[in-house]
């Protein structure tokens, strides 16, 4: 039996592919905490493991908009967007996440520390504590692959010098902005008594794993992918919150039926 903890930020659709893990691991015989926002609270218990709220920073009381710590509907460019996610999130609260998953450790000694892979802070405060941190990826792989175009923009793979130069410079633009969050990262990182990192995203290096939940065939192949990054595949339970689909059409309509998707928030 192992003891495992997972730091998680409620956003939208990393929740149920988390739980999914939580509910595999408690079936098994394995003790869970999941250190997160109030709103997952029942859900979180309702897997058999035990829950914690974050104390420091901001707490996700419910799933309304309202509560919403990005609202990234509130600006139209996509830098502002990297800025929101870099402040709010990623690096911002850094500290604060920190300083959480430390206290909790202290009340749960865990084997393991899994966290989203946008919660640097855990990251960090699993490194200073010496436990092994499993990152958590309930999308494709966001951290830049060697030969992957960039996340976002859904560009196809460079197929001349043209492309290889867009790639290229949205790649650098995005580190750039992101790498904007060191000042306060690192200073997160002296507070845990760790050495400064050139870039914030380094500290994905220092994860025994990055596990992507989707299959490899749905994300395109890298020339050379890193040692921890596993596609573990997709984890795919509905959430408790779903109904059963009633198609408004007949069954023997012919049209092509086109599903689109506006991701899992707001």
């Amino acid at each position: 039996m192992k003891r495992f903890l997972f730091p998680h930020w409620e956003g939208g659709g990393n929740t149920p592919p988390m739980l999914s893990v939580v509910r595999r691991l408690v079936a098994r015989g394995h003790l869970v905490r999941i250190l997160g926002d109030p709103c997952n609270q029942e859900e979180a218990e309702a897997t058999g493991a035990s829950f914690s709220s974050w104390t420091r920073g901001y707490r996700r009381l419910d799933k309304s908009w309202e509560r919403d710590p990005l609202k990234d509907w509130e600006v139209s460019s996509p830098l502002a967007v990297i800025g929101r996610l870099r402040d709010r999130l990623f690096f911002g609260p850094s500290l604060a996440h920190a300083e959480d998953v430390r206290d909790e450790l202290r009340r749960f000694p865990a084997d393991v520390i899994v966290p989203s892979e946008m919660l640097f802070g855990a990251m960090a405060a699993a490194e200073a504590a010496g436990v092994p941190c499993v990152g958590l990826a309930a999308n494709i792989c966001l951290s830049p692959l060697p030969g992957v175009p960039p996340f976002g923009p859904g560009f196809l793979p460079a197929e001349n010098i043209f492309e290889r130069w867009r790639d290229s410079a949205v790649r650098g633009l995005t580190r750039r902005e992101f790498g904007k969050g060191a000042p306060v990262f690192n200073a997160t990182r002296r507070a845990l008594g760790l050495a400064p990192l050139q870039h914030p995203f380094d500290q994905l290096e220092r994860l025994t794993h990055l596990l992507v939940l989707t299959s490899p065939a749905f994300d395109f192949p890298s020339a050379q992918l890193p040692s921890n990054v596993v596609y573990a595949g997709p984890e795919l339970e509905d959430p408790a919150w779903t109904a059963r689909w009633e198609s408004p059409w007949s069954a023997g309509d012919t049209r092509p039926l086109v599903l689109v998707g506006f991701s899992t928030t707001f």
